[in-house]
């Protein structure tokens, strides 16, 4: 079974998209679309497949008249100009925030000792991320993207 949702972020898109944020964590692929001239799709976050650039397309407006208020009626169809079939990839890497970024680099420099939650956690406050739930949240998204794991308290990297 397959179920789309279609969205819209705010004026502001750094927010996020409108409303309750309690589907994206629950969704299995996330694909944001953006751009001017030319749209891009890109994953935005999935469960099984990298994130990044899908591909891009143009658009052309076709005007149906007005309404009965005077507006335009207008609907944009895709294309048939081919832009690109993949866009390039920058990196088959997952794309890290500046506190996983910290974190994890925290954890790599432990070596294959690896660090206990604690140790990450207080060295990772000496870098400037203060607030405990930063460091679950880098925790558990470095999890997530396979980059680290856990056993008998011990975080080590993977690989």
């Amino acid at each position: 079974m397959h179920i789309a949702l279609i969205g819209h972020t705010g004026k502001d898109e750094a927010r996020g998209a409108r409303g309750s944020n309690a589907l994206y964590g629950d969704v299995d692929m996330l694909v944001t679309i953006g751009g001017e001239a030319v749209k891009t799709a890109t994953v935005a976050k999935a469960n099984d497949a990298p994130d990044g650039p899908l591909f891009s397309f143009t658009s052309e407006l076709i005007d149906f008249g007005v309404d009965d208020d005077g507006d335009p009626i207008t609907v944009n169809i895709v294309s048939s100009e081919e832009i690109s079939s993949q866009p390039e990839r920058k990196s088959d890497e997952p794309k890290l925030s500046t506190n996983q970024r910290v974190m994890y680099r925290l954890l790599a420099d432990a070596g294959t000792a690896g660090l206990t939650t604690e140790a990450w956690s207080e060295l990772a406050r000496e870098q400037g991320i203060a607030a405990k739930q930063r460091h679950y949240e880098a925790r558990m998204a470095l999890k997530d993207k396979g980059l680290v794991r856990e056993y008998a308290g011990v975080w080590h990297i993977n690989g």
